[in-house]
């Protein structure tokens, strides 16, 4: 049961992230943000060390709270739904096993690709429709489906698809939350700071007094 429930979308970078550059103040400072909710919906993106997901299992380490995690992901009808849901589970074992043993609940939801065509007809650019409609659809879903309590996001960086996601629906949230100052590589390896600036100028612009920049520099 969702309705009167705290929901976070969870939403960044989904790669590039020198997470092992972060100190453990700001990991432990993103932790205690999500621990404020009861359910955690990741949409579009599996777990990786270098992308905002790694969280997810610093929060299985260090918070022992009981919260649900709704991971919903794009798929072909073309593949049937018995290899769906097979290679769901199977992904689902590689990448989330660190969850096994710990309080949090994951449950994953396909949408269908065809489905998602039809909702995401009016945005330009195969990306956005992929990527940031997921993103709305999803949105909206939690919205009107569930009804909860508060419906806030949290950004780990970000780039054209988070850039995307904020025009089309970040005023609805409740607050919106942008952790900056992450370190990633360029392409000579160099480390520099991710560049959040569009994303901080949008967010002001878009959402006003309901969002809280972390880490400004």
């Amino acid at each position: 049961m969702i309705a009167g429930k705290k929901v976070v979308h969870l939403k960044g970078a989904a790669g590039g992230l020198l997470t092992n550059r972060m100190s453990e103040t700001y990991k432990d400072d993103i932790v205690s943000t999500l621990s404020n909710y009861d359910i955690i919906v990741v949409d579009g993106d599996w777990y990786a060390d270098n992308s905002f997901t790694f969280i997810l299992k610093q929060l299985a380490e260090k918070n022992r709270k009981s919260q649900t995690i709704l991971f919903f992901k794009k798929v072909s009808e073309k593949e049937g739904h018995d290899n769906i849901l097979t290679k769901l589970n199977e992904r689902v074992n590689k990448r989330y096993g660190f969850l096994h043993g710990t309080s949090k609940r994951m449950h994953f939801i396909p949408v269908s690709d065809e489905f998602l065509m039809n909702d995401t007809a009016n945005l330009n650019g195969k990306w956005y429709r992929e990527y940031a409609g997921l993103g709305r659809y999803v949105w909206r879903y939690m919205k009107h489906h569930f009804k909860p309590e508060r419906q806030d996001i949290v950004f780990l960086a970000g780039g054209a698809t988070a850039m995307k996601e904020i025009e089309m629906y970040a005023k609805e949230a409740n607050s919106v939350h942008l952790f900056r100052n992450i370190k990633t590589q360029n392409k000579k390896n160099k480390t520099k700071v991710f560049n959040t600036n569009s994303m901080h100028k949008l967010l002001t612009n878009q959402v006003g007094s309901k969002y809280t920049a972390r880490y400004q520099s």
